[in-house]
């Protein structure tokens, strides 16, 4: 095969699947583990949610960038 045949633009068949599932996991785990953290926080420390809070900005929040693919343009 030769240089001028391959086709940089489109990503291989489940790289953006796998990736999206990867991203799906980690922003669920944040949004457990800040769920947890927050709980403990406003039960037994009565903090009114900085405990939460601290860790969605530790973490980065819950919205993460998703990737779509490439068009066909």
């Amino acid at each position: 095969m030769s240089d001028a045949a391959v086709d940089l633009t489109t990503p291989p068949f489940l790289a953006p699947v796998i990736w999206n599932w990867m991203l799906e996991i980690m922003s669920s785990f944040t949004i457990i583990s800040c769920a947890t953290f927050g709980a403990y926080g406003l039960f037994w420390l009565n903090d009114n949610g900085e405990m939460m809070e601290k860790c969605y900005v530790m973490y980065g929040g819950t919205l993460p960038t998703y990737d779509t693919p490439p068009s066909g343009a």
